[in-house]
């Protein structure tokens, strides 16, 4: 049986992001018509309250330290699972 394994590839974070980053979380767009442009986006960037409450469209940046552990343990998982099904 041949174990097919998902094509994901993940933007790596530096291992700290800098305090004075304003994006270090994420960010999202905001709506900011302009007389200019009536569609104009904004790009904000996320608060620590924004990412315990997300919105739908947030980009939130995960770094090495929160994404290896889930690394290591999703194949054992999925493995597992994939294994099961008949």
């Amino acid at each position: 049986m041949t174990h097919l394994k998902p094509n994901l590839t993940r933007a790596r974070a530096p291992r700290t992001a800098p305090a004075d980053d304003p994006f270090r979380y994420g960010w999202r767009f905001v709506p900011r018509p302009t007389p200019d442009d009536p569609h104009h986006l904004e790009q904000v960037p996320l608060t620590l309250e924004d990412v315990l409450h997300p919105e739908v469209g947030d980009v939130i940046v995960h770094s090495a330290t929160v994404t290896k552990p889930t690394g290591c343990i999703s194949p054992v998982c999925c493995g597992s699972a994939w294994s099961r099904r008949g």
